[in-house]
């Protein structure tokens, strides 16, 4: 190809053409455009109407009355519900008296 010529064959129009305007998108592989964000979910239903909620109206009193005590799951999965758990317990510190 001489670089003075006027004349060109089709690939090389096309060629010409390409470097003109950038490589098309579809060979980049990306668009200057950002891609939306996918729409979270609600955390709540909005049949939940906290708007004239009080925050904190009930926590000292639930605080008071309150121990909780995480157990590991070997333990938990040895007692059905907090009655038999208390039990053992009481149990336990009468022996070491």
């Amino acid at each position: 190809m001489d670089s003075c010529s006027w004349y060109h064959s089709q690939s090389e129009v096309a060629l010409l053409d390409l470097s003109a305007h950038g490589w098309p998108a579809e060979e980049k592989g990306r668009n200057m455009k950002k891609p939306s964000k996918p729409k979270k979910k609600p955390d709540m239903r909005p049949e939940y109407d906290f708007s004239q909620g009080k925050r904190g109206q009930f926590a000292k009193r639930f605080a008071k009355g309150t121990n909780l005590v995480l157990l590991r799951p070997e333990v938990a999965a040895a007692y059905p519900d907090s009655d038999a758990v208390n039990r053992t317990l009481l149990k336990l510190m009468a022996e070491k008296k």
